[in-house]
């Protein structure tokens, strides 16, 4: 029977969400920036689907909120469409809402990458999910918490029902990243790739089901606050 120490989390301190947005707080006044943060997140998770994937000529599909886990999405279309993959990307909440999230959507823009918009397109987002070889779920992130509405979980329910290797950007969406709580219909990921430090769910058996394989990388804090990541 798999356990927990099986899944890589042996030795690894979790970090809530607020904690987690103090450790980022004290790295951006030692100088590691909120942007260069998210990029960096962006960067090691492509690097790391590409390492699992021929990332060249593939369809991919980059589900983004409105959110900073959103802006983390938009880093990784541009990172694989550069990489030669098929790259689209969906806006299940609509535009972005945070500065270095929507600084990333601008350059995604500029590399005339496809966008979907939850709002009109929800039929085209579907067929998208069908079709896609690799999803990227960068909706919300650890902030998660209550139920899926109604729109996000058309897509969700698809998304578990597809071919697609899915790839959750520090949590699968409908998942509470400190409780573990989940929404029935969360992305139930391939991998969950967390930054810097685990969060309190990616230990909990309740969450293991949506999460798949949890992977920490390291996003360059531990550089600054001399943190480590295990």
């Amino acid at each position: 029977m798999e356990t927990l120490k099986d899944k890589q989390f042996s030795g690894e301190k979790a970090v809530t969400a607020a904690q987690m947005k103090e450790i980022e707080r004290r790295a951006d006044q030692a100088g590691l920036s909120y942007y260069q943060m998210m990029e960096n997140a962006g960067t090691r998770a492509s690097e790391f689907i590409a390492e699992h994937h021929p990332i060249a000529g593939q369809k991919v599909l980059i589900l983004c909120g409105r959110g900073n886990n959103g802006g983390d999405g938009f880093v990784v279309a541009r990172k694989l469409e550069k990489l030669g993959a098929r790259v689209s990307i969906a806006l299940l909440e609509g535009e972005p809402k945070t500065p270095d999230s929507i600084e990333n959507y601008r350059l995604c823009k500029e590399l005339n990458i496809p966008f979907l918009s939850g709002a009109g397109e929800s039929d085209a987002i579907l067929s998208q999910v069908k079709t896609a070889e690799i999803i990227v779920d960068g909706i919300f992130g650890t902030g998660f918490h209550g139920i899926l509405g109604e729109k996000v979980r058309k897509v969700t329910e698809q998304i578990n029902i597809s071919i697609a290797s899915v790839y959750a950007l520090d949590m699968p969406s409908g998942v509470n990243g400190d409780s573990g709580e989940a929404d029935i219909d969360s992305i139930r990921a391939d991998y969950t790739l967390s930054f810097h430090r685990m969060k309190p769910a990616h230990t909990m058996m309740k969450a293991i089901e949506y999460c798949g394989d949890v992977v920490c990388l390291s996003i360059g804090i531990e550089e600054v606050l001399k943190e480590e990541c295990h």
